[in-house]
């Protein structure tokens, strides 16, 4: 199920983002096609230039696409990401909507935003934060120390900066391997460029930790 969201959603806008006084990765679903989703991206990018604590994950999603509009930046594996965060998170399995922000993996902010963000932003915050992982990239492919934890997943997402250093656009997704402390992903299959990884608990559940490779 797919919807789309009328202007309330600018009330983000409007909306004092609350300190942070530690590290949340925030999962912003959205669309070139979107009403309010440029105007949404601009407000948490530049959140995100503001607040050293926050790191900002745009993906697009591609079922705004039309045969005669595509997205430039979204894709397929984007929009999967998204219905697979729906049947765990929502109350609706398959209920998708944009913009559609998640912290942590696990906390959204429904619509109307206005109504919902400090709430979730809030909900977030106390929640343990991700912690900052120690990656590496050689000839093989990509490696990632994980935390202390049982029954994790971990994904490396190509990224673009954008014009903050802690917000990043996905252009690809790939799921990596788990074994006993870590995480990898040959070079055939990794990111060529800059790569963010996010580590989180089995079944699309909270992320406990994160890295970035440039």
């Amino acid at each position: 199920m797919q919807i789309q969201l009328g202007p309330v959603f600018l009330g983000l806008l409007l909306l004092p983002f609350s300190a942070m006084a530690q590290t949340q990765i925030l999962e912003l679903f959205t669309s070139k096609f979107c009403p309010n989703c440029p105007a949404v991206e601009r407000q948490l990018a530049k959140e995100a230039a503001e607040n050293p604590n926050l790191i900002l994950l745009q993906q697009h999603v591609d079922y705004w696409d039309r045969a005669d509009k595509k997205d430039p930046h979204g894709f397929s594996e984007a929009t999967q990401r998204q219905y697979d965060y729906s049947n765990v998170i929502l109350r609706r399995a398959g209920e998708v909507f944009t913009p559609m922000p998640i912290f942590n993996g696990v906390v959204v902010a429904p619509p109307p935003l206005w109504l919902n963000w400090e709430k979730a932003q809030k909900k977030a915050q106390e929640l343990p934060a991700p912690k900052k992982l120690t990656a590496t990239r050689t000839a093989n492919g990509i490696n990632v120390a994980l935390p202390k934890a049982k029954n994790l997943e971990a994904f490396a997402f190509g990224v673009d900066t954008m014009n903050s250093p802690n917000a990043y656009r996905a252009n690809s997704i790939a799921p990596m391997d788990i074994a006993a402390n870590s995480a990898t992903l040959t070079s055939a299959l990794a990111p060529k460029g800059q790569t963010l990884i996010l580590v989180q608990e089995a079944g699309m559940g909270r992320v406990v930790g994160w890295a970035v490779i440039p």
